[in-house]
C-alpha cells in the first residue's frame, strides 16, 4: 500500500511540474509575442522628463516656481532662447534639433516651460502666468549675457512670447514663430505626439493641458502691435496660411515669412537643417547696418533707381545752395 500511495503522489507531482512548464512556456510565448507592442508603447508613453540634449541643465527661481533650461554657453555672440510648444508632453528636448543646429555659433538656452519637462510650478499656469514668466526669463538672460537674446518660440508658445514682448519690446532683439498659430488652422492638441504620451504628462503634471492659452485675435490684437523685428516660419500645409502671414508681413516693414520646402506641420522636426538656416537669414538681416553713401558735390550718378524721385530733389536743393555733399541713409 505504501509503495502504491508514493506511486500517486509522483505521479501528481509530475503532472503538476508539466502542467506549470506548459503554462510558463505560454506565457514566454506570449511575452515574446507582445514585446514589439510593450516597446512601441514604452517609446510612446515615454518619460517626458528624461534629459535628451546633451548640455548642462540648470535652474531658475521664477515666480510660478523653478524653472528648468539647458544652456549651451561656449560659443560668442547673442544668445539665443528656445521655447517649446505648450502641449501637454512638450518639453526642452522638443527643440533639440534646434539647440544643436544653433549651439556652434551662439550661446543657446533651451527652456522647460512651467510644469513641462524638469520645472515646476507652484500654482496652476494661465495665459498671463506664461506671459509673465517669459518676460522673468528674458529679463534674467539679458542680465546674464549682457545683451537681449533672439526668441525662437514653437507653435502657441509663440502666442505667448508675443504678448511679453509686445509689452515690453526692449527684452529681445527679435522674435522667431516656428509653426505659428492663429493664423486660421487650429493648433492641435498633441502636435503629433502619442495619446498614451500626452495622458502620462497630464498625469504627471495635473493642469499641465490645454488651459485657454491660444487667442483667435491674436493676429490683430498681438502680433499686429508687435515692435520687434519678427520671421514666422511655416510648412507648406496650408496655402491660406501662408497668405495671412503675408498681409501682416506686408502691413509691418520688421516682419518676414519663410516657408521650408518639403515640410507641414512641424518645420523643425521634418526639415532641422532648413529650419535652423531660415533662423540664421533672419538674424544675418538684423545684423545689416544701413551705409552711408556721401554724394560729392551733389551732382553724383546713382545705379538706376536706387537712391529714388526724393533723393534727386535733394541733389538738386543741394546744388542750388552751393552745397559741395550730400548724405543721407539708404
Amino acid at each position: 500500500m505504501r509503495a502504491l500511495y508514493l506511486d500517486l503522489r509522483r505521479a501528481r507531482l509530475t503532472r503538476r511540474t508539466e502542467s506549470r512548464s506548459i503554462v510558463s512556456i505560454a506565457l514566454r510565448i506570449a511575452a515574446g509575442a507582445l514585446s514589439p507592442i510593450t516597446w512601441a508603447a514604452r517609446r510612446m508613453i515615454g518619460d517626458p522628463r528624461a534629459p535628451e540634449i546633451a548640455a548642462p541643465r540648470r535652474l531658475f527661481a521664477a515666480s510660478v516656481g523653478p524653472t528648468s533650461y539647458y544652456e549651451d554657453s561656449c560659443a560668442s555672440g547673442l544668445p539665443v532662447v528656445l521655447l517649446h510648444d505648450v502641449d501637454p508632453a512638450g518639453s526642452a528636448s522638443d527643440v533639440r534639433v534646434l539647440f544643436d543646429g544653433v549651439r556652434a555659433g551662439r550661446p543657446v538656452l533651451a527652456i522647460d516651460l512651467p510644469g513641462h519637462g524638469f520645472s515646476r510650478r507652484t500654482t496652476r499656469c494661465h495665459r498671463d502666468d506664461y506671459v509673465r514668466w517669459i518676460g522673468e526669463v528674458l529679463t534674467d538672460v539679458a542680465r546674464r549675457f549682457g545683451a537681449v537674446p533672439d526668441v525662437v518660440a514653437v507653435g502657441t508658445t509663440g502666442e505667448l512670447a508675443a504678448r511679453a514682448l509686445a509689452g515690453a519690446p526692449r527684452l529681445a532683439r527679435s522674435l522667431a514663430i516656428v509653426a505659428p498659430t492663429g493664423f486660421g488652422e487650429p493648433a492641435p492638441a498633441h502636435r503629433g505626439l502619442g495619446l498614451g504620451r500626452a495622458a502620462f504628462a497630464v498625469a504627471r503634471h495635473p493642469g499641465a493641458g490645454w488651459v485657454a492659452l491660444g487667442d483667435p485675435r491674436i493676429v490683430t490684437d498681438v502680433y499686429a502691435t508687435l515692435h520687434v523685428p519678427t520671421c514666422f516660419v511655416h510648412g507648406e500645409a496650408s496655402t491660406s496660411v501662408a497668405m495671412a502671414i503675408d498681409m501682416l508681413v506686408m502691413r509691418h516693414p520688421g516682419f518676414r515669412r519663410a516657408a521650408i520646402a518639403g515640410t507641414r506641420k512641424l518645420p523643425h522636426g521634418e526639415d532641422a537643417l532648413g529650419t535652423v538656416d531660415a533662423l540664421r537669414a533672419f538674424w544675418r538681416s538684423l545684423d545689416t547696418r544701413p551705409q552711408l553713401r556721401i554724394i560729392r558735390g551733389g551732382l553724383g550718378r546713382t545705379r538706376g533707381s536706387l537712391i529714388g524721385e526724393s533723393l534727386r530733389r535733394e541733389r538738386a536743393t543741394a546744388r542750388l545752395r552751393g552745397l559741395k555733399e550730400v548724405k543721407r541713409w539708404i
